[in-house]
């Protein structure tokens, strides 16, 4: 874990809301957050998400995804998230994207997830990242994501699936 990801947990821990501040205590009883206080701080409810702490939630989705925990992967979306890979039309709801997050019998999960570049307008809420996704055959693509309330409310992935590594990929077009 590099000296940055680890300022940012403790930034993330340190400046999280607790569970008795007002912030919490906005939460929409729809929209069930995990009981464990580490996973309220990163994905919670927030007015205004910063750049750091978009970088940390994107973080706690790609080590849930890895592990296949569905729970802490799903945690960070709102109850009506939408998620898609244009042009499909998408997944709607944590229960709907529950099956991304977890494997299951038709899909593998992932061995390795790299984010090459992250960016976050924090006046608008949107970010976006370039990533490689490593199964079989590694894909590399860009996620579009909006933040409400401190949880991801869409997610667009578009992804090219390549046998080439990152380096190979990105050619000349190097920043």
């Amino acid at each position: 874990m590099t000296l940055r990801i680890v300022a940012i947990l403790f930034a993330g821990v340190i400046f999280g809301a607790s569970p008795t501040s007002p912030v919490h205590q906005q939460s929409n009883s729809k929209d069930r957050r995990p009981s464990d206080p580490a996973l309220r701080a990163i994905c919670g409810p927030l007015e205004q998400m910063s750049s750091a702490q978009f970088e940390l939630l994107l973080e706690t989705v790609r080590t849930a995804w890895l592990e296949g925990s569905q729970e802490r992967a799903t945690a960070c979306f709102s109850a009506s998230a939408i998620f898609s890979t244009p042009p499909s039309p998408g997944l709607v709801g944590r229960e709907s994207l529950a099956r991304v997050f977890s494997g299951g019998p038709h899909r593998e999960l992932p061995t390795r997830i790299e984010w090459h570049h992250l960016i976050f307008d924090p006046a608008q809420q949107i970010g976006a990242v370039e990533y490689t996704l490593q199964r079989r055959i590694p894909t590399h693509g860009v996620i579009i994501i909006k933040i409400s309330h401190g949880l991801i409310s869409n997610w667009r992935q578009y992804g090219v699936a390549s046998d080439l590594a990152w380096e190979k990929f990105k050619g000349m077009n190097d920043f």
